[in-house]
């Protein structure tokens, strides 16, 4: 298979993953677990092997648990610990069921959804976003703006050596090109770190 081919169909497959983790996490925190588990599992179904999935299954365990199924819950987080040893969402370890306010009271006739818990911070970190600057797709690690990915992976690099447990909170914007938000993960992934949607 042709290396740019290959590439466009990993780009591809990333930004759709991406994107199904991205509106599970929406109906997460909207109070809809049921439907943001469907958008789990098509991640955990379709890109099993890829970067999405350690987020997948850490959100399914979350999503579980806001469902009133904990069983399920621990199946998940089996799994992560499992399939992603090292993950940095161990560290954290899961909400405890007791740190997420309980529901208001419903209305009879329209039930309130669950006020959600944003997940325990983890590890020293940075914050890595790729955004849209005037039409230009730049990647901000630290509110330090790279315009190449060439640079970006260099800071990358340097971020690990000073930090070497540092977690990085990977973010884009819906707007920006594919080929930067590939470039950026494959700087993640050669510089060492680890990294997690937010």
């Amino acid at each position: 298979m042709n290396v740019a081919v290959l590439f466009a169909v990993t780009a591809e497959a990333l930004r759709l993953a991406l994107g199904h983790v991205t509106t599970g996490l929406d109906y997460y925190q909207a109070g809809q677990p049921e439907k943001a588990l469907r958008e789990f599992d098509i991640v955990l179904r379709d890109f099993a092997d890829g970067p999405a999935a350690e987020d997948a299954l850490y959100w399914s365990a979350q999503a579980w648990e806001a469902a009133g199924q904990p069983a399920k819950a621990e199946v998940a987080r089996a799994d992560l610990l499992r399939r992603f040893p090292h993950s940095p969402y161990h560290v954290a370890g899961p909400t405890p069921v007791a740190a997420t306010p309980a529901p208001e009271r419903p209305a009879p006739a329209v039930p309130a959804p669950p006020k959600v818990s944003p997940p325990a911070p983890v590890a020293t970190g940075a914050t890595l976003a790729i955004r849209n600057d005037h039409g230009q797709t730049v990647a901000v690690l630290n509110g330090k703006t790279f315009r190449a990915a060439a640079e970006l992976a260099a800071a990358l690099t340097e971020l690990k050596r000073q930090q070497p447990a540092a977690v990085v909170t990977f973010q884009r914007d819906a707007d920006v090109d594919l080929q930067m938000v590939v470039d950026a993960i494959n700087a993640l992934d050669q510089a060492g770190l680890a990294y997690r949607l937010p």
